[in-house]
């Protein structure tokens, strides 16, 4: 007789994805004078991952540059957030 009794072996974990590529965003022009609030700033932005494959990730954008009472060409940096499965 075989008996098999249950372990508590833990399934391997897939690896965390990594992301290889992120969508480039068009620049935008905007009316003097517009606040950063209506500035139109994309909430998600396109990701490639190292396995080929795509999602989306939530960006939270660094605003402090902008004047809205200045006219200028302002670059603003987003920082994509984490989110579960993707480093």
């Amino acid at each position: 007789n075989v008996i098999v009794e249950e372990s508590e072996v833990n399934p391997p974990q897939p690896e965390d994805k990594v992301v290889t590529k992120v969508e480039e965003l068009t620049d935008l022009t905007v009316e003097f004078g517009t606040s950063v609030e209506k500035l139109a700033l994309p909430t998600e932005v396109k990701v490639t991952l190292d396995n080929e494959t795509e999602d989306k990730l939530s960006v939270e954008w660094n605003t402090d540059a902008y004047k809205a009472d200045e006219a200028g060409t302002y670059e603003l940096t987003g920082t994509l957030q984490a989110k579960e499965g993707i480093k």
